[in-house]
């Protein structure tokens, strides 16, 4: 004797073989008394998921139904309750109210977008996923290191990325700007702040604060990725010279991948939201007047301690920046 629900799969599949055999979605339908949006639904849930998506959900067991909330909360990690309940109801034919998928979900610790987001970070770093544009895209709303998923260096020294961004206006000094670097393995950040918008202050940055940590430990980085800004790249032109910061990379040996202005860095993103925060507002800008170097001082001992903090999620999992680096006995 053949099962209820096995009955039910083969009549869908019967529906769906007829449907291209024929090539008359509607003569099918009214045949075998099938509405044309019930023979959608099962088309595409067929479409995604092969025979198995044909099976009907409504005779999942409560495990069953939790496994395909949380998967799915997963890859559609912005959306709200409501939302994923009518996605659940278009394409599985799984009927959830949208009250009992947040209780799932908070119940496995995902109440949140912040709690989803993270777990795809997690997720993706062991491997265990490999997530699409889209969905990257999607966290970095919200977590904005995990953008560059797959484009950090696979060592540490491998591959900087560099950039520059505006601190504010002083009125003895004028605008504040602040070079960045950070080390795509580690998340190890460097910044320098300084006048003016010029490739020298962009060389400087390398010069006084990335060159000197990396030659205390016998070795240079390979590569550095910068946006296509002034400061950093210029056009070659005949019988003039080599474009400063250009030349100083060739000195170094070192490849620059350049990409357009309008893309910023998700390390870089994530590191100012964060002493934009903690130094920028709060100490830079409480009405007392500092010079420059007073500035760079406040700025470097935030940043000691910024390296030596465990930073969750992607790259680094949990791990702090410095830790990646062997230790010098005098550091």
């Amino acid at each position: 004797m053949i099962h209820p629900a096995d009955e039910s799969l083969i009549r869908r599949e019967r529906v769906l073989q007829l449907a291209d055999e024929l090539g008359n979605v509607r003569d099918v339908c009214r045949a075998e008394r099938v509405s044309r949006s019930q023979y959608y639904a099962w088309k595409r849930r067929y479409d995604a998921q092969g025979r198995e998506g044909l099976r009907d959900r409504r005779s999942c067991k409560p495990r069953s139904i939790e496994q395909i909330v949380i998967g799915h909360a997963v890859i559609h990690p912005m959306w709200g309750c409501h939302r994923l309940a009518r996605y659940l109801k278009d394409t599985l034919d799984v009927t959830i109210p949208g009250p009992k998928i947040q209780d799932i979900l908070n119940r496995h610790g995902l109440g949140y977008r912040e709690d989803r987001a993270y777990m795809v970070e997690k997720l993706a770093g062991e491997g265990k996923i490999q997530p699409p544009r889209r969905l990257i895209e999607e966290v970095a709303h919200l977590r904005p290191r995990f953008l560059e998923f797959g484009k950090i260096g696979a060592s540490i020294g491998e591959l900087l990325v560099q950039d520059m961004a505006v601190v504010g206006d002083f009125l003895r000094l004028g605008r504040l700007y602040v070079q960045v670097v950070v080390e795509t393995h580690s998340c190890y950040t460097w910044a320098h702040l300084h006048v003016g918008r010029t490739a020298e202050a962009a060389v400087e940055a390398l010069r006084s604060e990335v060159l000197p940590f990396f030659e205390r430990r016998g070795w240079l980085p390979d590569a550095i990725r910068t946006p296509r800004d002034p400061w950093y790249y210029a056009p070659k032109r005949k019988d003039e010279p080599l474009h400063p910061y250009r030349a100083e990379l060739k000195y170094l040996r070192m490849v620059h991948k350049l990409i357009p202005s309008s893309i910023r860095n998700g390390l870089v993103t994530s590191f100012l939201d964060e002493v934009r925060a903690q130094i920028f507002r709060p100490v830079l800008f409480d009405g007392v007047e500092r010079d420059l170097g007073e500035m760079q001082e406040t700025l470097d001992r935030w940043l000691d301690d910024y390296n030596r903090r465990p930073l969750d999620g992607f790259p680094t999992d949990g791990q702090s920046p410095a830790s990646f680096w062997p230790k010098l006995p005098y550091e």
